[in-house]
């Protein structure tokens, strides 16, 4: 080995940047700093730019694993829902049995499911292998190493640099700098590669809406009419007296709410001066009558003088017929006042004109009254009066005519008459008997008059009478429609549009054509076939278009209807 021989000393680049004899003079250290002034400025460069590749590819790959995160799949359930669903259980459920359904229901529908397919750290590639889902686990793991070994290079190359005896450290950079420089260069095309990656293809979440549906059936269907009105009596009178003074006597019955019989005596008028008058006219009688008796007895003797006489035919006059004729009708107009004041006598009492009740009392016991004044009102309990407004809908579902008077009430259409009392419903049978003359011209309804009869006998209803005042609801049976569809009334939306599920939990609105509707149902003539799951829950319009879990609505844990994942992945909820 000869004194000249020459180490050779690489750059990042690996290419020579000097040599030193190993045999020369030791070196200042300001001529090794001058010699080593493009490496000073080349590792840096080299090093910021690798770990700016880097961390840029980090970044990108975070932000990739971010969103190719897969979405969790739910079965949204409205509380609106759920809450309907405990409404249409039975009345005698207990309450550990609705507790229990709750819970089921919450539990079951409300449950996140991971979305169909294979999750990237399952598939391999570039995620890495089954369960690394960290983003760019390798990048990572090299550009640690490269900093460990930036670390070492910068140590020794100062070493080098500064100290005395550099050639300790010669050989450890020598071996180092050549690994860091390429385990450089893969950072940095790693960290490309992650910058070139593209965002996977995301697939939308698959989301499901729990409904409770009813099924559309064909039935024959008898139309009802649904209206309302307040109970009447047909005979409803003021009671009132033709003849005036004190009353003196008024009938225990003759209270507001009493019971009376027809022809009973309800108020008694003083009748001492009707009785004076009586005894008046019967005396004038008696006097007409003598006045009367004594000129037909001068009328007798004036005839046998005349003919004693023999001087022809005798004049009326001379006969007393005209004071005959007068006292005649003296005694007639006597006659006729004695009646009259026996007639004013009778009048003292006030009677009823028929049997009811009364409705209120405006008199009492030493009240003057006057002839005509109000004693009170009363009503006939015979029969009762409903008046029942139908409009020309209705009028159709009754094929009832605008002129109607029934022939008889054994013909007339019936009626069921409902209301509310002490907490229980009652009902009544009633008979439409006529209809008004004409529209009221303020609702442009007609009015049907319903009637029972004996409302406080026979017609009442388990003892319970039909009592005006009353408020009722009326249903009255009208026409019959074969072959209608029939659905529960919630599943008709407004503007007359139903919600019809499909086997596959696809919903689909349609508009359909109304016959009638009621409190429980809706009759269609035509929209939806026979067999059809129409969606009973309250639901948004805009809801239609996410599948739909359809569960039965009189029993919430049968699942009628499960939508399967697109692409064929299943139900959900398996």
């Amino acid at each position: 080995m000869t004194d000249n021989y020459s180490t050779t000393i690489g750059d990042p680049s690996g290419n020579t940047l000097g040599a030193a004899p190993i045999g020369s003079a030791k070196e200042s250290k300001t001529s090794r700093a001058l010699r080593w002034r493009i490496p000073l400025i080349i590792v840096p460069l080299f090093f910021l730019l690798t770990m700016f590749v880097a961390m840029s590819g980090l970044g990108k790959a975070a932000e990739l694993a971010k969103a190719n995160k897969p979405a969790q799949e739910t079965v949204e359930v409205d509380p609106a829902v759920v809450q309907s669903v405990l409404d249409s259980l039975p009345e005698d459920t207990s309450e550990a049995r609705r507790k229990q359904i709750k819970a089921s229901l919450e539990s079951e529908l409300a449950k996140p499911e991971a979305a169909a397919g294979p999750q990237r750290g399952e598939r391999g590639g570039r995620g890495g292998p089954k369960g690394q889902d960290r983003p760019g686990g390798a990048l990572g793991l090299l550009m640690m190493i490269f900093l460990v070994l930036s670390i070492v290079v910068f140590i020794t190359g100062i070493r080098r640099i500064t100290a005395d005896n550099p050639r300790f450290s010669r050989p450890i950079s020598t071996v180092i700098l050549p690994i860091w420089v390429v385990l450089g260069l893969i950072v940095m095309g790693l960290g490309i590669v992650a910058l070139n990656e593209k965002e996977e293809e995301k697939r939308k979440p698959f989301n499901t809406l729990a409904v409770r549906a009813g099924t559309a059936d064909r039935q024959d269907i008898q139309l009802v009419v649904t209206t309302q009105g307040e109970v009447r009596p047909r005979t409803e009178i003021d009671l009132v007296p033709q003849v005036g003074g004190k009353i003196v006597y008024v009938s225990p019955n003759f209270i507001e709410g009493g019971n009376f019989r027809r022809g009973e005596t309800l108020v008694r008028i003083d009748p001492s001066d009707f009785n004076v008058a009586v005894i008046r006219a019967e005396a004038a009688v008696a006097q007409a009558q003598q006045t009367l008796t004594r000129e037909i007895a001068e009328g007798e003797i004036a005839r046998a003088d005349y003919a004693e006489l023999g001087r022809g035919q005798a004049s009326p006059l001379a006969l007393r017929q005209p004071q005959r004729q007068q006292a005649e009708a003296a005694l007639a107009s006597a006659r006729a006042d004695l009646e009259n004041a026996r007639l004013q006598l009778t009048r003292a009492n006030v009677t009823a004109p028929f049997a009811g009740r009364v409705r209120s009392k405006s008199a009492d016991v030493g009240q003057f009254v006057a002839p005509g004044a109000r004693l009170g009102r009363i009503f006939s309990n015979d029969i009762v009066e409903i008046r029942l407004p139908l409009t020309d809908a209705d009028l159709t579902k009754l094929a009832l005519p605008i002129a109607f008077n029934a022939k008889s009430r054994e013909t007339a259409p019936i009626v069921t008459l409902s209301t509310v009392l002490a907490g229980q419903r009652r009902e009544w049978e009633g008979r439409i008997m006529r209809t008004d003359a004409s529209y009221d011209t303020q609702t442009r309804a007609l009015f049907a008059i319903a009637e029972v009869f004996d409302p406080y006998g026979a017609g009442a209803q388990d003892g319970v009478a039909l009592a005006p005042g009353l408020f009722v609801d009326a249903e009255i049976k009208g026409r019959t429609i074969e072959g209608a569809i029939v659905l529960p009334r919630d599943a008709l939306r407004p503007r007359d549009e139903v919600y019809v599920v499909d086997n596959t939990g696809q919903a689909e609105i349609r508009t359909v054509d109304v016959i009638d509707t009621s409190a429980s149902r809706a009759v269609l003539r035509s929209g939806v076939q026979p067999g059809e799951l129409v969606v009973v829950s309250p639901m948004e319009r805009s809801r239609t278009e996410v599948p739909l879990k359809v569960l039965d609505m009189n029993d919430p844990t049968n699942v009628l209807v499960e939508p399967k994942r697109p692409g064929g992945g299943g139900p959900t909820g398996g």
